[in-house]
């Protein structure tokens, strides 16, 4: 607390709890240690908990984060400035269609409200959250559908895929092996 904590107390000014800004908009000490504990949580179920501590705590990863964060947010504002919109009916569909927030194959607004709790979050703040990720999606998916690869990596790419190899298999019986094995 007296190394980490204290300065806390007394850098509450305004601009002094921003990690960035983005335009007029600012990223706050809040909301990027709430992206790098997610990023962290989602590098310990992908590798079923057997992360190195140092790679969670890197500075590497800390700045990827923030990188992530800073992109996110230049989108939004171009989404936002070009007056990108989502309508209600496509935020509802969106959360009625995640997996997670169903009960027996339906939605579950007591299983949503709870799952939004237990990650510290209200519904509105999920919304306008999901809202702002459904407003960049419409900008980066037609991004993304209109880039074309150059006509050698396509080739390789076939290429690689109608090739063919021949594979062989030989059985070793264990039995044969016992014998010689020493416990």
């Amino acid at each position: 607390f007296a190394f980490f904590g204290m300065d806390a107390y007394f850098s509450d000014g305004p601009g002094r709890n921003d990690v960035a800004t983005v335009g007029k908009t600012s990223i706050s000490v809040n909301e990027f240690e709430q992206a790098l504990r997610d990023q962290q949580d989602r590098l310990r179920s992908s590798m079923d908990g057997q992360v190195d501590r140092a790679l969670l705590e890197s500075e590497a990863l800390r700045r990827s984060v923030l990188d992530n964060l800073v992109n996110r947010r230049v989108l939004a504002l171009y989404a936002q400035e070009n007056r990108f919109s989502v309508t209600a009916q496509a935020l509802q569909e969106t959360i009625a269609a995640v997996p997670s927030f169903h009960d027996n194959g339906q939605f579950s607004l007591q299983r949503y409200e709870h799952l939004l709790r237990a990650q510290g979050m209200s519904p509105a703040m999920f919304e306008a959250r999901l809202a702002q990720d459904i407003q960049v999606q419409q900008l980066a998916l037609p991004l993304g559908e209109a880039a074309f690869a150059p006509g050698a990596s396509a080739q390789r790419f076939i290429v690689a895929q109608m090739e063919e190899r021949t594979v062989r298999e030989m059985r070793l019986a264990a039995a044969s092996f016992a014998a010689e094995a020493q416990i």
